[in-house]
């Protein structure tokens, strides 16, 4: 990764939500949290950055028009891909590159988050659950691990929502973005040993299973 290439384009991306008026819900998460809060800089040995939405502050005609300044700036140009909400049509996720790999770029995902019960949940749609290895973890969960998984529409992973409120303007890679004000703790739950220089390992979330969007009676945590 050139951490300046992908600075210029997680900055970018935060242009692009001023203009879209959603910049108070946008925030780094992650591997990019990670980073800020161990190394003061991007992980080199990363191969993408986290931007995070609170899609509840935000409208629907605000998101649009924040996909479409993203458009206009080029952050689509070697990689546009998305999943949304099938009852809304709301964004769950965009992943876009304005860079190739070979010169310095990387791909930058965008979490359209949501909070519930208690927790702020993010999710990729339904290609999570094709995924097969993430199907045999999820089922190792399950009350009846021969469950038909088919049922499902997707699932969800999500942290304390107490970790994200109020976010905080800081400085990071030459400019300005929002990080929550539980850094610490927030990381805790995410990454074991997050203190310790290296290449970080896969996060830690509470799971939900998703049958229909629009009934939530249909979800159900597999790991609480």
């Amino acid at each position: 990764m050139n951490r300046e290439v992908v600075g210029e384009q997680l900055l970018k991306i935060f242009d692009c939500g001023e203009k879209a008026g959603i910049r108070h819900a946008m925030f780094i998460g992650f591997g990019t949290l990670l980073g800020f809060a161990r190394e003061k800089n991007l992980i080199e040995s990363d191969d993408d950055t986290d931007v995070c939405v609170r899609s509840d502050l935000i409208t629907r005609e605000q998101e649009l028009a924040f996909y479409e300044e993203l458009k206009a700036q080029n952050m689509f140009m070697y990689r546009c891909r998305m999943a949304e909400r099938k009852d809304t049509g709301r964004y769950l996720w965009l992943s876009l590159r304005s860079q190739i790999k070979e010169h310095g770029g990387a791909k930058s995902c965008i979490w359209f988050m949501f909070p519930w019960k208690g927790y702020l949940w993010h999710c990729k749609g339904g290609r999570w659950l094709k995924k097969i290895g993430l199907k045999v973890p999820v089922q190792r969960k399950l009350p009846n691990r021969g469950e038909d998984l088919s049922k499902y529409t997707t699932f969800m992973k999500g942290n304390s929502l107490c970790h994200f409120e109020p976010l905080i303007e800081t400085r990071f890679c030459g400019g300005k973005v929002n990080v929550p004000p539980g850094i610490g703790s927030l990381l805790d739950e995410h990454y074991p040993d997050w203190a310790i220089p290296g290449k970080g390992s896969s996060a830690r979330h509470k799971l939900v299973l998703v049958g229909k969007w629009e009934d939530d009676s249909t979800w159900m945590f597999i790991n609480a």
